[in-house]
């Protein structure tokens, strides 16, 4: 009973309070919104999953490479190597293999529709059984799906079943194709999986090994399996390399260095550390936030508390203990935490979903990354509301429970409220100034890293470049190389018909995130010790008008033509950075360049046939030019004409006059004109589309960091003013008698420097400190540690506490100084 008196005294405070209760509501609302928002998005990507138990005993099997240029190496098991590995090693209940698979065109047979573009997967026949999911209709994979050429067996997700055959109860049995090619539905999956990143489809493949190629271009396939029960990573990676050793001695060729095995759990491969690390730093910034706030509402209750000392010490007088007193303070905190909790998470419902539609547009995401509310997201809000109201109220209940004796009960409540507010009042603002500094170190770094980092200029407006990806497959119609060329060259003839086409050209790569592939070559006549000192560079294939459309220069050489075709000798086109790395001292006109053969692709097995090309030019960047920190060996570029050097993965580019946007349709209808097979793959969009959207992730991370140090300032700003206002409240009868005593505004304010510039000093010293290890953590987690910015953050946010702090001591100090002196005299 005693318990619900109290709550129901708590309670009336409220109201008598209503502007601190407020204050307190509002900060606690957007530390305690903020905080759940963030561990929801961190929760759904590291935690959170509806297929959590499946994906916790999931393992992915890799090649790890001993020593050198690793990296460049395909880690991924090849097909041959999997089926030894499924016989002879015991360790696993099951093992299976997919490749993301470069075909995405699926139509119905004699369907009018325009082709859909969905993501899919090929994959081993015991796929299924290792993710240990069935088919909503139907049945998954057997043995017998890949015995023959004509079993094609595909099981579709729940959207395509809903968007190709409008959810029709008979689409088992029925055909589908792929790039023209017809494949059998044998399963419907369940609404909402898509494993593992927004796939629309996965179809059964023996992945046979061509006996007139080598071993080495067998296709390579990313490997996963589960444990059998009593199984560790370390008795399972021992079994492994027991017959990969053997392989090793039976395949060299194609299964040198290959006898080491990496076991991971599966999800790791989707997260990276820097990211992972990454999502750590913004969790603790935003608790950080969480306890600025605990801070600024601690003050702001101590100052409630301080109106109540008359009445504390009364009760104390009539035998109330120190526990009932922190009891009476700590409810006051409690119920103030849990109204903030209860708006915060009404806050948190918008903000995550707001945020995890932009992090959802940035790129494909595996699809159990989700913001759900679970029990992990639920633990939270309990723990941060607990955790709150304990900061916000512990000094003041304990300041509260001492016993002030008669010398409070004989003085007035101005005067014994003043007693009050003291030390632990400085304490709390100099904590505020130091946290809000850090953050706002963090926040200030970021969004130089970001001006940096995306206001580098182009060669060319990369908002009036259309871009799209067409795929190339033989049973579309892509036979042989003159299928493509003549694809291509009709293709452009029917785009450039639209009045708003100015130019159209095929590259490889995007031209502006991307920079082709990474393989190793030697300049002919230089002498290397073995494979693992040649050098890498990025290579990439573009078509003759690549440097008319993208306002390309030439330094030196010539650009491609149409006569240089496969008739004609090899030739090149480097990059200055190429040059730098490279040819610092000498021309690079007419050198020879061999490639060498690479892997990349699954069963893409390039340059077997180290191809050599002469170097005929030297060109301008493309792309957006170097921060200071980045690496030019790492940017330099090996280009070649795409007529010598045709790959299965081409994207045109079109540049227009007017919107790109408005030749999506057009560009649609004309490849489906000329192969009804295909569609464009990924998203049909613009250059600078395709520029933010590949970058998203980094900036959604660096705009959360900055957003983070920003609130914190407007609380530490919040939490100042109000001490302020109150100190300035309770001091208004003294400050009236030195007005009527002749002290001036100027005065008063000099008085209140005095008194809170020690701890915002103190605080802004240690906040400056701390921030300065924070950015230099969070620039390393998101590549950026070698960036230099100077002093400029570090004085910007020094300049902006102190104006700030300054704003928030001044404000309540010109109101009281315009209180007449007779008015203030009169105030109890």
């Amino acid at each position: 009973m005693s318990s619900i008196n109290d709550i129901k005294f708590a309670l009336r405070l409220f109201s008598k309070n209503p502007a601190s209760t407020v204050l307190s509501v509002l900060v606690l609302t957007i530390g305690i919104g903020i905080s759940i928002t963030i561990f929801s998005l961190v929760n759904g990507i590291l935690w959170g999953s509806v297929d959590q138990e499946m994906l916790n005993r999931m393992v992915r099997i890799a090649w790890q490479y001993p020593s050198g240029n690793s990296n460049l190496r395909n880690r991924n098991i090849s097909a041959e190597d999997l089926r030894i590995f499924r016989k002879e090693v015991d360790s696993f209940a099951s093992l299976a293999g997919f490749s993301f698979h470069y075909e995405r065109s699926l139509s119905v047979p004699d369907g009018q529709e325009l082709t859909g573009d969905y993501r899919g997967l090929k994959v081993t026949h015991s796929f299924f059984d290792v993710l240990g999911v069935k088919p909503r209709y139907g049945r998954a994979f057997t043995e017998d799906d890949i015995q023959t050429e004509s079993a094609r067996a595909m099981v579709i997700s729940h959207r395509v079943w809903q968007q190709m055959f409008s959810g029709s109860s008979s689409t088992i049995g029925k055909q589908i194709l792929l790039s023209g090619r017809p494949y059998n539905v044998v399963g419907i999956m369940q609404e909402g999986f898509s494993f593992p990143q927004n796939q629309d489809f996965w179809f059964a493949d023996l992945f046979p090994w061509q006996s007139d190629r080598p071993r080495s271009s067998v296709w390579k396939l990313f490997t996963i399996g589960v444990l059998k029960e009593g199984e560790t990573y370390t008795s399972a990676k021992t079994a492994l390399e027991a017959v990969a050793s053997r392989l090793e001695q039976t395949f060299p060729e194609s299964n040198t260095d290959k006898t080491q095995i990496e076991i991971t759990n599966f999800t790791d491969n989707f997260i990276s550390d820097n990211f992972r690390n990454a999502l750590f730093a913004l969790l603790t910034c935003a608790i950080i936030v969480a306890l600025v706030a605990a801070a600024n509402v601690s003050n702001i209750i101590i100052a409630r508390t301080a109106q109540r000392t008359h009445e504390l010490a009364m009760r104390n007088a009539l035998g109330a203990g120190r526990a009932k007193v922190i009891k009476l303070v700590f409810l006051d905190g409690l119920l103030l935490s849990i109204v903030g909790a209860v708006q915060g998470c009404l806050l948190a419902a918008w903000a995550a979903e707001y945020i995890w539609r932009q992090f959802t547009e940035a790129r494909a995401y595996p699809y159990w990354w989700q913001i759900q509310l679970d029990g992990h997201v639920i633990l939270f809000v309990i723990a941060i509301t607990l955790f709150v109201a304990i900061a916000t109220s512990l000094f003041p209940g304990l300041r509260a429970s001492q016993s002030y004796g008669y010398s409070i009960l004989k003085d007035d409540s101005r005067s014994s409220s003043s007693l009050f507010v003291g030390r632990v009042s400085s304490l709390l603002v100099g904590l505020q100034i130091a946290l809000s500094t850090l953050l706002l170190v963090v926040s200030v770094t970021m969004i130089f890293i970001h001006y940096q980092y995306s206001n580098r200029p182009y060669p060319h407006d990369p908002n009036q470049i259309l871009m799209a990806l067409i795929p190339q497959n033989y049973w579309a119609g892509f036979r042989d190389d003159q299928s493509v060329f003549s694809f291509l060259r009709s293709l452009k003839a029917e785009v450039k018909m639209h009045p708003s086409v100015e130019e159209i050209t095929f590259a490889m790569d995007d031209r502006t995130t991307g920079r082709g592939f990474p393989v190793k070559f030697k300049i002919v006549g230089q002498n290397y010790l073995s494979d693992e000192d040649l050098p890498t560079t990025r290579f990439t294939a573009v078509t003759p008008e690549h440097n008319r459309l993208f306002g390309i220069g030439m330094l030196s050489g010539r650009f491609f033509t149409e006569l240089d075709n496969k008739e004609s000798e090899p030739v090149a086109i480097v990059n200055k950075y190429f040059v730098d790395t490279y040819f610092p001292e000498e021309n690079p006109i007419d050198k020879l360049v061999q490639i060498q053969r690479s892997e990349f692709g699954g069963a893409y097995y390039a340059f077997s046939d180290k191809p050599t090309y002469r170097i005929v030019g030297i060109i301008e960047e493309t792309r957006q030019s170097l921060l200071p920190h980045e690496s030019k060996r790492n940017n330099a570029e090996f280009i070649v004409p795409y007529w010598q050097r045709p790959f299965k993965f081409i994207r045109v580019f079109i540049k227009t006059r007017g919107n790109p946007l408005e030749l999506v349709t057009p560009l649609r209808k004309a490849m489906h004109k000329l192969k009804p097979a295909i569609a464009p793959q990924g998203d049909i969009e613009t250059l600078q589309e395709r520029i933010m959207r590949s970058s998203g992730i980094m900036i959604i991370l660096m705009s959360l960091f900055s957003f983070l140090g920003l609130v914190s300032l407007f609380k530490a700003f919040v939490g100042l003013y109000a001490i302020m206002l109150f100190k300035a409240r309770q001091q208004r009868r003294e400050n009236g008698i030195r007005i009527a005593m002749g002290a001036s505004a100027r005065h008063l304010i000099i008085n209140a420097a005095k008194t809170s510039g020690i701890q915002i000093g103190l605080g802004l010293i240690v906040g400056l400190t701390l921030g300065y290890f924070a950015a230099a953590s969070i620039k390393g987690i998101l590549n950026f540690g070698s960036m230099s910015l100077g002093f400029a953050p570090y004085l910007i946010v020094a300049l902006v506490v102190i104006l700030v702090s300054a704003s928030a001591i001044l404000v309540p100090i010109c109101m009281a100084a315009r209180v007449p002196p007779m008015a203030a005299l009169r105030d109890e």
